[in-house]
């Protein structure tokens, strides 16, 4: 085994801490609970927490071969960002000369875990993408940048790909995703059929963009790998009708940093009318479906008196109705809406992917956040203001 599985002193046990409320990790886990809950602690309702960190190794089958313990004096950092082909990224994660030999960048998957009072909560399983040595006269370290699993289907598609008419735009997905290798089990459901043959010519397109031309004709939210590195195809829903997974509050809780916040608005080129046109041969070309947002945004049609339109082209829309819904998708998903907001606050794991979140009062949709993989580090948050149907 190329890699230590106990624990290694004096790395990676570095702890910062939140005044008042953020603890030096325990030396060992799990400890017992007897007072706060993990949601308490996590929402800062507790006097203090205990937290670290853990980066396990996995092999390409994603089963743990080892641990490996980062020079945390570089804090490596996660983030998480919809609006990026490969969301999850790790930055600035360094090894140390003396585990250099150990790590196999071309095999070798990261998933780091976020611990709380003896409870693991996984960030996501990376490959690394670059790695730069760092010669130095004790040995070499190694710096690098890592991706999530998105990089493997990021690669093009050689072979044609094609669906007929009738195809139900689930199968399709689960065949490509299974073809590559990964889990179908997180795939919602879909009502929808492909309204036309679909064709991606080979050498065209990357599987993952294929991908994700069959979610929006689905009705699914972009696809992505999860924290536990599981392909999920997410059906859509209304950002306002969600549960919001954390909620933050201008007040003396601690969970938003005094002046880390910037509100701004796209007051230029904000969308207030979605369109969706096939791109179908014959008849499926003249499918049509418009979505305006709700009057309650401020940069409605009606409170603004002009269209500012934004287009979007799909291939296999069958029929009206179809193409009137991913129209409203298209707006539920656009990562550039109105009313944006960013913030730090305290680590919070139990943030995802497509989130909304209570942040003032007011739902929003979490576009983007970071974390800092360090115990009492911070975490940013980045928002788009999502509003209720008229």
């Amino acid at each position: 085994m190329r890699y230590r599985v106990g624990p290694r002193p004096g790395v990676g046990r570095r702890a910062r801490r939140f005044v008042g409320t953020v603890a030096a990790p325990r030396p060992t886990y799990p400890p017992t609970i007897t007072g706060p809950s993990l949601d308490e602690l996590l929402d800062l309702r507790a006097p203090q927490r205990s937290e670290g960190f853990r980066f396990d190794v996995l092999d390409r089958d994603l089963q743990v071969i080892g641990r490996i313990y980062p020079d945390l004096d570089s804090v490596p950092r996660v983030a998480n960002q919809t609006s990026r082909t490969m969301m999850r990224t790790v930055e600035g994660f360094r090894v140390s000369a003396d585990q250099f030999a150990d790590v196999d960048t071309f095999a070798d998957r990261i998933k780091p875990y976020y611990l709380l009072e003896g409870t693991a909560y996984a960030l996501g399983v990376f490959l690394w993408a670059d790695a730069s040595r760092l010669r130095r006269s004790y040995g070499v370290d190694l710096e690098g940048t890592l991706v999530d699993q998105s990089v493997i289907l990021d690669q093009t598609a050689v072979n044609t790909v094609h669906y007929p008419e009738g195809s139900m735009v689930r199968d399709a997905i689960v065949d490509v995703v299974t073809n590559l290798g990964f889990s179908s089990a997180g795939v919602g459901a879909s009502p929808w059929t492909v309204g036309h043959p679909c064709t991606w010519p080979g050498g065209q397109r990357t599987w993952l963009a294929i991908l994700r031309d069959l979610s929006f004709l689905g009705g699914y939210l972009p696809c992505y790998f999860d924290r536990d590195g599981l392909f999920r195809d997410d059906p859509s829903r209304d950002p306002a009708s969600r549960e919001p997974v954390s909620l933050y509050r201008a007040d003396a809780s601690g969970r938003i940093v005094a002046g880390s916040i910037v509100e701004s608005d796209d007051l230029l080129d904000a969308p207030n009318r979605y369109v969706v046109i096939s791109t179908g041969g014959g008849t499926a070309g003249s499918v049509t479906g418009t979505y305006d947002i709700p009057g309650s945004a401020p940069h409605s049609i009606p409170r603004r008196g002009f269209i500012i339109p934004r287009v979007i082209e799909a291939q296999g829309v069958g029929n009206v109705d179809q193409a009137t819904v991913l129209a409203r998708l298209a707006w539920e998903q656009d990562v550039n809406a109105f009313a944006w907001a960013d913030f730090s606050g305290p680590l919070d794991p139990r943030h995802d992917t497509w989130d909304t979140v209570d942040y003032l009062g007011d739902l929003w949709r979490e576009v983007e956040w970071e974390m800092e993989l360090v115990a009492g580090g911070l975490m940013r948050h980045g928002l788009r203001r999502v509003y209720e149907e008229d």
